[in-house]
């Protein structure tokens, strides 16, 4: 992600770039999650990885964002639960 975005301008609209954890984790990280969580029983990477390819002829980029956030929310909230 970081590559691909490596030449665009810093600012958008005035406003300084940003990516988000969503992009992220769609864009390349989705994996190392998957890995991670069976290492802890965690099933959320997983569950967004199912959806987004059983789904994914019927899903834009928008809406793979959309879920991917909902599970960075909610491993962030698994994470905070558990320390």
């Amino acid at each position: 992600m970081i590559d691909r975005i490596a030449n665009e301008d810093t600012q958008v609209e005035g406003r300084l770039r940003q990516v988000s954890a969503a992009e992220l984790v769609v864009g390349s990280m989705l994996p190392e999650l998957i890995s991670a969580e069976r290492e802890t029983g965690g099933t959320i990477a997983e569950t967004l990885h199912m959806l987004l390819e059983k789904y994914s002829g019927h899903l834009d980029n928008r809406q793979q964002l959309l879920l991917a956030g909902v599970a960075v929310v909610e491993k962030d909230a698994n994470w905070q639960a558990n320390s």
